[in-house]
């Protein structure tokens, strides 16, 4: 029975200690944007375990960021409401000659800083669709500003 009991303590000190130093990991990378001279030196020194969980580290950390960057885009814009272009009812909309739905859905227009301007009498979807077109730019990671 002792032989358990050293073992369960042993077990504690270690998972105490991994959480020290977890949290102090965690309190260095606060403040500490990564220098590619550094990252690149200490990947000389790592195994092939320490390199594959820098990897998925780095790759979930990019993703976290990306969906950050994504309700934060999305909360400044300041949309009164939650449109999405699925379902949306082109059947009212008229385009220039020279333009077309796709053009607007592909939202190459933002990429040319060009704005976008819809009228027409009420009740025919321009707050939908201009709603639902800047939420998409901001998944996108484009910054929105709206306008009625």
């Amino acid at each position: 029975m002792s032989t358990g009991n050293g073992k369960e303590q042993d077990t504690r000190r270690r998972r105490a200690s991994t959480g020290r130093r977890m949290e102090a990991i965690m309190e260095l990378a606060r403040g500490l944007p990564l220098t590619r001279q550094v990252l690149a030196d200490s990947l000389e020194a790592a195994t092939a375990a320490q390199m594959a969980f820098m990897e998925t580290w780095m790759r979930e950390e990019i993703a976290s960021r990306g969906r950050s960057k994504r309700a934060r885009l999305l909360r400044q814009a300041g949309f009164p409401q939650s449109k999405e272009l699925d379902g949306y009812d082109w059947t009212l909309v008229r385009f220039p000659v020279d333009y077309g739905r796709e053009s607007l859905e592909s939202l190459e227009f933002t990429g040319r800083h060009e704005d976008v301007v819809l009228f027409g009498p009420p009740g025919t979807g321009k707050t939908h669709l201009a709603i639902a077109l800047g939420r998409k730019a901001c998944r996108g990671r484009a910054p929105m500003n709206t306008a009625t």
